[in-house]
């Protein structure tokens, strides 16, 4: 897309957003090729009642915010590479939209719809997504350090290999998640709907314990480095609901009792 043709619609959706709807129209990238745009580029100076009222006090981190692309229809736009860095993308249509190798970094995704998009590859550092629907997203190798996701649609999204260090995803869904080779040390996840998938652990989440209760909501550790044997696994968790029966179900993590066994 031409730049020129680009900042109209971006002038157009801003204006629609400052007249609910009465003024100027809704952007649509729908299957449009923005391969490789600066967004970010196009950020305005941070507005702070903006700031406050929908990311709480300013962060020095936040020196500008991207452009607000909330209620947008992007679906089955091609993203590769683009920056869509601290961009407002509530309530977007991203639906099979290509973001390989995308920056999301700090981006405010609550609500968005990105439903089988392909985001192999990209970085959502500090992403915010409560509510967003990522179900059958492909998220391989994706660095999603800190990103926060509660009440997220991850169910059948492919997570394998990539980063989930200390994200927040209480009562996100996760059934169906293809975690092989991901990066769980520290994730949150309380009330979570998980799977059996969640505890195959690979080399990289052998130190990342999940421990079902009854109520169904799930313990992460990211450090049980400290449980040398599964004896004092078991001594650790001893009276925890379901604890128990779960680890005699559970087969080599890593973790080994004195004679060497599971």
């Amino acid at each position: 897309m031409e730049k020129d043709e680009l900042d109209r619609k971006l002038s157009e959706h801003k204006k629609w957003l400052d007249t609910n709807g009465k003024e100027g129209c809704r952007a649509d990238f729908s299957g449009i090729d923005l391969t490789g745009v600066d967004f970010a580029s196009k950020a305005p100076q941070v507005d702070e009642s903006y700031q406050e009222q929908f990311l709480g006090p300013l962060d020095p981190l936040f020196d500008c915010l991207g452009p607000d692309l909330s209620g947008a229809n992007l679906e089955g736009a091609e993203l590769i590479g683009a920056n869509l860095s601290r961009a407002n993308l509530v309530g977007a249509n991203l639906v099979g939209a290509n973001l390989y190798g995308a920056r999301l970094e700090h981006t405010f995704l609550r609500d968005a719809d990105l439903r089988q998009a392909d985001m192999r590859g990209a970085s959502l550092h500090r992403a915010m997504l409560p509510a967003a629907n990522l179900a059958g997203a492909n998220l391989m190798h994706a660095e999603m350090f800190k990103v926060d996701a509660p009440g997220a649609d991850l169910s059948g999204a492919d997570l394998r290999w990539a980063d989930l260090r200390f994200a927040h995803m209480s009562d996100a869904i996760l059934i169906g998640a293809k975690l092989s080779g991901a990066d769980l040390r520290g994730i949150w996840v309380p009330n979570a709907s998980l799977d059996s998938e969640i505890s195959a652990y690979p080399p990289k989440t052998k130190w990342a314990l999940a421990v079902p209760q009854e109520s169904g909501s799930v313990w992460f550790f990211h450090d049980v480095q400290k449980f040398e044997t599964m004896r004092s696994v078991r001594q650790y968790f001893k009276g925890t609901p379901g604890a128990i029966k779960w680890l005699d179900q559970l087969q080599d993590r890593g973790l080994k009792d004195e004679q060497g066994r599971s």
